[in-house]
C-alpha cells in the first residue's frame, strides 16, 4: 500500500507517493502554494522525501514525522496509475475541515476513484489513521442526477430501464437517483397533460418507494427566482453530504 501526500494550486501539482502500507495525505495550504522536493536515496530508487510547504504547519510536520517513524518511503505517482498492479494499494487522507472546500480540488480524483485499489480517509488528527480513529470516504456506490433538459423528455420506458440499471449496480452498494424537489413538481403538474405523463409521476412515487429514487428537500435551488437548480453546485454538496458514495454522476444535455 502507498501513500499520497498532495498540495493545491493552481492546475496540476506533484502528488509523492509514500511506500509501503497504505497511507496517503492531502493538506491544501491556504495562503501559500506548498513546494514539493524529492530527495532521492541511492541507496533505494523508490525511497523519495517530500518537504513539506515553507509554513511547515503542524498537523503536516506531526505527521510527517509519523510516517518516517513507520518507514515510510516515496514513489512517483505515475508508478501507482501505469504499474497495473492488481495487488497494490493507495489510501487518500485528508483533514475533515478540508473536504467541502477542497474534495474536488485532487487531481485526477476521477481516476483516483475508478481505480479499486485507491481507498479515501478523512482526519480530525495526524495518528487517526494509525489509530484506526479516521473516517472512511467514498467507500462504494454513487447517486445519480439529471437536469431538466434530460429529465423531461424521458419516456417511461427509459425511466424503467434507469430504475433497473441502478437496481442492478445497487448489488455492489446502493445507487440513488436524486431529484430536485422543483423537478418532482413539475413532473406532478405534467401529469395533467397526457396518460404517459401521469404514468411517469406514479413512476416516481413507485421508485421512491423502492428506495431507488429520492426526492430532495426544498433548497435554495427550488426558489421561483431561479430558472431552473443548480444542479452541478448540488451535486458537490450532495458529494459531502453522501461523503460514502463513490461516484457523483451527472447526466445533462449541457456542455460543463
Amino acid at each position: 500500500m502507498r501513500l499520497l501526500v498532495s498540495s493545491p494550486g493552481e492546475g496540476k501539482y506533484p502528488i509523492p507517493l509514500f511506500h509501503p502500507p497504505a497511507l496517503a495525505l492531502y493538506f491544501p495550504v491556504r495562503r501559500q502554494s506548498l513546494s514539493l522536493e524529492c530527495h532521492c536515496d541511492p541507496k533505494n530508487q523508490h525511497a523519495l522525501a517530500p518537504a513539506l510547504d515553507s509554513q511547515q504547519t503542524p498537523t503536516a510536520l506531526d505527521f510527517k514525522a509519523q510516517l518516517e517513524a513507520e518507514g515510510h518511503t516515496a514513489v512517483q505517482p505515475s508508478e501507482f496509475f501505469l504499474g497495473e498492479d492488481s495487488s497494490s494499494s493507495l489510501l487518500i487522507i485528508l483533514r475533515n475541515e478540508d473536504i467541502a472546500e477542497h474534495i474536488c480540488k485532487i487531481p485526477d480524483l476521477l481516476k483516483l476513484k475508478m481505480t479499486p485499489g485507491v481507498l479515501f480517509a478523512g482526519i480530525d488528527e495526524p495518528d487517526d489513521v494509525l489509530n484506526l480513529t479516521h473516517q472512511e470516504l467514498f467507500t462504494r456506490a454513487g447517486f445519480v442526477m439529471f437536469d431538466r433538459a434530460v429529465l423531461e423528455p424521458l419516456s417511461i420506458c427509459n425511466m424503467k430501464k434507469i430504475s433497473k440499471n441502478l437496481e442492478e449496480l445497487s448489488r455492489m452498494g446502493k445507487w440513488k437517483w436524486m431529484l430536485h424537489y422543483r423537478d418532482s413538481r413539475r413532473l406532478k403538474e405534467n401529469a395533467r397533460l397526457s396518460e404517459e405523463a401521469n404514468q411517469k409521476k406514479l413512476f416516481v412515487y413507485w421508485c421512491q418507494d423502492a428506495g431507488i429514487l429520492e426526492v430532495l428537500p426544498y433548497h435554495e435551488c427550488d426558489q421561483m427566482t431561479r430558472d431552473q437548480p443548480d444542479y452541478l453546485e448540488c451535486l458537490l454538496r450532495l458529494q459531502v453530504q453522501h461523503i460514502s458514495s463513490r461516484f457523483p454522476v451527472f447526466i445533462t444535455g449541457k456542455k460543463v
